[in-house]
Formats: C-alpha cells, sequence, structure tokens
C-alpha cells in the first residue's frame, strides 16, 4: 500500500515577551529545592470535586490527601492516609484503618469523619462532581446522588471511629482501590468548605485563597491566575521534613512551543508536553521523557450510517490503514500502534487480535471525517484519507471543528467517522470498556448489543481476577470482531524533564506522588 506523507505547517508561537517578563520577574533567583512545572493551561479552580482536567489534577494531588496511592513505577497500591486496610471475602466491605499522626494544615487532627463529609460532598447532586458516578458502586450513592437529600445514613461510607472507615460496596470491584487515588476523594476541610458558602455550590472560593486548609504534602502559598500558582510544603505533614521540593510554581503555558522555550531559558524544569515535531531534537538529550499513558486513540464510527452498518466496510476501513507509519512518521513519540481497545497495561489480560486483510467493500458515497483542529489531528486525517482514496478508492472529506462544534456534531451523531481518543478513569479494563454499553453517554458510535452489556454485567459479578479477565476479554474480542470502532494507537506522555529532577512520580492515572520527589 502506498501513503503520502502530510505537510507540516510550522508556528513559531514563543511569545517572547512573555518569556522575557517570567524570567525577570520570578524566576532567576530559584534554587535547588525549587520545582517548577509547566501546566497545558490554566486551571479552572483547585476545588478536587468540581474540576477534572489533568492539569487540575496534578496541582490537586500535592494538597488533598488520598486514602491510598498507586506507585509510579509499578502501578500497584500503597498505604497513604490509610495504613492498613481489609476487604471482606465477598469483596463487598473495605475496612481502612488511618494513620494517627494524620493533620490538616493547620495542626488539627483528620479523623475518618472528614473522610465521609468528603464523600458526602461529593456525591451531591448539586455539584454535579465530574467523577461522582464512579462512586455509585458504593451502597446507595446513586439513590442519594439522585435524591437531593442531606441523609446520608443509607450510603456505605461509615466512620466506625476516629481512625476506622468502612466502605461497602453493591458489588465486588476489583479496581476500587484505584478509585481512592484520585484527589476528588482526597480528604477536604468541613468548615472551611461551608464558611465559604453552600456545600454543593460549585462557584465556592474554598480552595482559591492562601489561607484555605489542605490535608496533603502541601499548602496553597499563592494563586495569580494565568501567571503561576506556588505551593509551599505543609508543616503538619508527616513527610514534610523530607520533602525535597520545598517550593512547587506552576506555570500555564498553552502552547507546547512556549514550554519548550520556557525550558531551555530555564524557567521551567518540567513541561507537559512536547510538539511532535520537535521530538527527534531531543533524541540524544538526557530532557527527553516518554512515559505510557493509560489511553487510545482511534476512530469512532457512526453505526447509524448506511454505509457504516456494513462490517464488510468496517473491516476494510481497519485492514488499509498503516498504522506503523501513523505512529513512527506523524506522532513521533514512541507510541505502539493499536489493535484493541484497551492498551497493554494489564499483563494479565490481551484481547486475541486477528489481523484482517482488505476485503470486498460496498461504498456507494464519498464519507464524511470530523476532527478536532488541531495540526496533529489534521496531519493524521490527512493521512488517512489518502490511504483509503489509495487503496479502497473511496473520497473521505474532513471537517476541521472548533472544540465546541466538534463535541456538538459527535454528541449529535453527525458523521460517518470520527476522530477521538480515551483516557481511563480508572486503572481496568472496564474503563475501556463501559463507553460501548448501549446507554453509555460516551458511545458515540452509536453501537447497542445486548449480548456485550450482558458480558459486562455478568464480569461484574465475576470476584477472580483470571476468571473477570476472561469475561471481559470476551467482550472486547466483539468490539474487534465487529470493528465496533478502529483503533489506531495507543497514547504516550512525551516532555521535557530537567536531569535535577531525578525522579518525577507522575502515575498512570496522572496524579504525582510529590512526597516522592527526588531532586538532587
Amino acid at each position: 500500500m502506498k501513503t503520502h506523507s502530510a505537510i507540516y505547517h510550522k508556528k513559531k508561537i514563543w511569545k517572547m515577551g512573555w518569556v522575557a517578563l517570567m524570567v525577570a520577574g520570578f524566576i532567576m533567583n530559584c534554587g535547588a529545592s525549587q520545582l517548577r512545572v509547566a501546566l497545558s493551561h490554566e486551571i479552572s479552580n483547585i476545588d478536587p470535586q468540581a474540576t477534572s482536567s489533568v492539569e487540575a489534577i496534578k496541582v490537586q494531588s500535592a494538597l488533598f490527601e488520598t486514602l491510598v496511592i498507586v506507585d509510579s513505577k509499578t502501578g500497584e497500591i500503597q498505604p497513604f492516609a490509610a495504613q492498613s486496610w481489609s476487604v471482606s471475602q465477598d469483596g463487598l466491605v473495605y475496612d481502612f484503618i488511618l494513620r494517627d499522626d494524620l493533620r490538616w494544615s493547620d495542626g488539627s487532627p483528620i479523623t475518618a469523619h472528614d473522610y465521609v463529609f468528603t464523600f458526602k460532598r461529593l456525591l451531591q447532586p448539586g455539584l454535579a462532581a465530574p467523577f461522582s458516578s464512579l462512586y455509585f458502586v458504593i451502597v446507595g450513592a446513586e439513590a442519594f446522588n439522585a435524591s437531593g437529600s442531606d441523609d446520608f445514613d443509607d450510603v456505605g461510607v461509615k466512620a466506625i471511629n476516629d481512625l476506622q472507615l468502612r466502605i461497602t460496596l453493591n458489588l465486588a470491584t476489583p479496581y476500587f482501590l484505584t478509585l481512592l487515588c484520585r484527589p476528588c476523594v482526597g480528604v477536604i476541610h468541613q468548615g472551611s468548605v461551608l464558611a465559604a458558602g453552600e456545600l454543593d455550590s460549585r462557584l465556592s472560593a474554598w480552595a482559591q485563597t492562601s489561607d484555605f486548609i489542605t490535608s496533603g504534602p502541601y499548602k496553597l502559598q499563592s494563586w495569580e491566575v494565568n501567571r503561576a500558582i506556588s505551593l509551599s510544603p505543609n508543616p503538619y505533614h508527616r513527610s514534610y521534613r523530607d520533602l525535597q521540593a520545598r517550593e512547587i510554581v506552576f506555570y500555564p503555558m498553552e502552547s507546547a512551543y512556549l514550554q519548550e522555550r520556557a525550558f531551555l531559558k530555564d524557567v521551567v524544569d518540567v513541561t507537559s508536553k512536547l510538539a511532535s515535531e520537535r521530538i527527534a531534537a531531543y533524541e540524544e538529550s538526557p530532557y527527553l521523557v516518554k512515559d505510557p499513558e493509560l489511553g487510545t486513540f482511534y476512530l469512532v464510527i457512526n453505526h447509524q450510517r448506511d454505509e457504516m452498518r456494513r462490517l464488510e466496510n468496517r473491516l476494510a476501513l481497519n485492514a488499509t490503514i498503516q498504522k506503523d507509519y501513523v505512529v513512527k512518521y506523524l506522532r513521533k513519540r514512541g507510541e505502539l500502534p493499536a489493535d484493541a481497545f484497551s492498551p497493554p497495561a494489564w499483563a494479565q489480560y490481551k484481547p486475541a487480535y486477528k489481523s484482517t486483510s482488505i476485503v470486498s467493500h460496498q461504498f456507494t458515497g464519498q464519507l464524511t471525517l470530523i476532527i478536532a483542529s488541531s495540526a496533529m489531528n489534521q496531519v493524521i486525517a490527512e493521512a488517512l484519507q489518502a490511504m483509503w482514496m489509495e487503496n479502497l478508492g473511496i473520497q473521505v472529506n474532513i471537517e476541521a471543528q472548533e472544540a465546541k462544534s466538534y463535541f456538538q456534531r459527535r454528541s449529535e451523531g453527525d458523521f460517518d467517522l470520527c476522530l477521538g481518543s480515551w483516557i481511563g478513569d480508572y486503572f481496568d479494563p472496564l474503563t475501556f470498556l463501559e463507553i460501548w454499553r448501549s446507554d453509555s453517554p460516551n458511545n458515540f458510535a452509536s453501537w447497542h448489543n445486548t449480548d456485550f452489556d450482558g458480558l459486562l454485567d455478568h464480569a461484574a459479578t465475576v470476584i477472580g481476577v483470571e476468571d473477570r479477565y476472561n469475561v471481559l476479554r470476551s467482550a472486547e474480542q466483539m468490539l474487534i470482531d465487529q470493528q465496533v470502532i478502529i483503533p489506531l494507537f495507543y497514547l504516550n506522555r512525551v516532555y521535557l524533564r530537567k536531569p535535577h529532577v531525578h525522579y518525577w512520580p507522575q502515575t498512570i492515572l496522572n496524579t504525582v506522588n510529590y512526597a516522592q520527589i527526588v531532586l538532587h
């Protein structure tokens, strides 16, 4: 098969004056114990239950103490606020024993009752917390979220005493501990929240001032919107004396080119991204980092369109894509071509993919491919367009949309094909499979299969890891055999890091274990 290379239109967006201002006004006096981190955008709120962006999670991870954390190297769950825990034989009851030295940043003790309040606020219907539905596996959580009642007694989150927290689930959920690593269930200070306004207010400013009370290893020192967020160590946190970063400063910079320039000018120590066309320049340097992300880039197929209802058409589209070419020559990020939708993050879980040769097809007209407007999306779309024309003789029209229009057209099914990506919300294959349930709000393919739904329902009743993976594997095999979507590649996070930041503990869930940072 022949391919057509795409032309990059390089945009130099250095914004020299802004960088010079930062260098002169903020940074040149930094010491070895200051860590400077670029964010891809300004965050809308530090409140961990009101925001959901990856960049917000980076900041929130430093400020809010979760019961457990995920190890950034091994992916295993480790104690954090909870020094130990036990799980009942049926997998429904989790008992956590809290450390006895947990302290708020004002020195007062953190107790199991504070975690109960944290869950109660997360599940408030008026708050509409982005991740609240993940916790509907807890007894009574979904009903409480739907009712608007203030009575939390029927929800399975209980403080047995000041140092023991019990969480009871509706059904065995093997990945439940990974849900407890998210900042949205990091303990929040009840007095601060209520003093600033209503319990369920998304507009509350309780987490925006330098004196707000935190539970994590750091506290907020200052926040200059669109300029910098500065954190200093929480003097009452158990890790206070061991924290190597005595100040963390986050700088919002949307442009990858601007971040690179700031890195080279010694404005930041860690970027959040690097433009694909700039990766080659750093391949031999000590700065370049490529970490696997829990995410997949793929093509959504609209099963409501006549052309897309035919299995042979879907198989032909997939068979004529040179995924190796896309990752090697377009993305240039060391990413792996994708055959299944779930990334290869679990050693015991791997669907059996069967390669498909080009098959006959019955395309009778042109197709429309919508993309969110970006240089990289355009490059990938043009490559796919060329491959399909060369090998199938079909015309695919690319329509680049600004974000709002793209999301609207995707939701309304106004497309034949659509480029998209999915980042897992928790560390389990189910986070990639459940979006294709018939009733999922993220099922933009409009594919409905009761057998698939039944397999996911059945998996929820299976306790053994291997047995459960076998059920999920069968469900994913159905996605592959029916070519429900077209996985293209598994995402990598590519960024620059200064050598003196010896260990940057960002996890596959995009949380950061700041107490483990090592600076030389």
